[in-house]
């Protein structure tokens, strides 16, 4: 219970991580593919510069929910893995897909959430079942994780980097990530407030129970992505 509701912290707050470029490489990669670098590079650039923010807008949540149950460094390594490591899977996950290499978008999300349960098989071997064994567990898989995506699975372009693209595109991106984060906290923020309402327990059945129940999203996630892709191919036809 107390690993979701710290994921789902990390996970609502990884919403900024990036800056919100990560969908202009996905706009990218289905309609201006020549802009794909410059795109990438803003938005690695721009994971940098928000990692440190979004570590350091957890610490009040931090402290108004977590420091009777997790430690500091346990819960900051959570949120380093929602809002960065995994941020830049998703990130090239969206890429290929937006590419149309539905395969390789498939295998990064595929083989990346393998590579966490492999973490949660270590985690039950090592004997040691508390949350902050499993902070370091999780983050070391998921480091695995955003290695194998970047260097297997990211196109394989020159990254050129563009101050006058992330100045003429920042605040469309930041709009954009106001406007996930309002969308991913309808599935997150309720097991942050099942935590200050119930035990630790209800909130780990609570969590699991959702998890079960978002599997039932799973087609129509994959519509929106074809249905984005054609969308923006359309457009740029149009304009044409």
């Amino acid at each position: 219970g107390i690993f979701a509701s710290a994921s789902s912290t990390g996970i609502m707050i990884g919403c900024f991580s990036g800056f919100g470029f990560a969908s202009f490489a996905f706009r990218a990669a289905a309609g201006k593919r020549r802009a794909l670098g410059g795109y990438l590079a803003v938005f690695y650039v721009s994971w940098l510069i928000s990692l440190p923010l979004c570590l350091a807008v957890s610490l009040p949540v931090f402290y108004l929910l977590f420091t009777t149950s997790l430690s500091l460094t346990a819960f900051i390594v959570i949120i380093l893995v929602e809002a960065g490591t995994w941020r830049i899977v998703e990130m090239v996950h969206q890429v290929n897909n937006g590419l149309g290499r539905y395969a390789a978008a498939s295998l990064v999300i595929s083989l990346g959430t393998a590579l966490r349960t492999a973490g949660a098989v270590a985690f039950l071997a090592s004997g040691k079942h508390d949350v902050e064994t499993w902070s370091v567990v999780y983050v070391i898989f998921n480091i695995a994780a955003m290695v194998l995506a970047v260097a297997v699975y990211q196109p394989r372009i020159r990254l050129r980097w563009s101050p006058a693209l992330f100045v003429g595109r920042i605040r469309d991106a930041l709009l954009f990530s106001v406007a996930y984060c309002a969308f991913i906290s309808q599935n997150e923020i309720d097991k942050v407030v099942m935590l200050s309402l119930a035990d630790q327990r209800t909130v780990g059945i609570y969590a699991i129970a959702s998890r079960i129940i978002d599997f039932t999203s799973v087609p129509i996630r994959t519509f929106y992505v074809l249905y984005s892709r054609k969308l923006i191919l359309e457009r740029r036809a149009l304009n044409q």
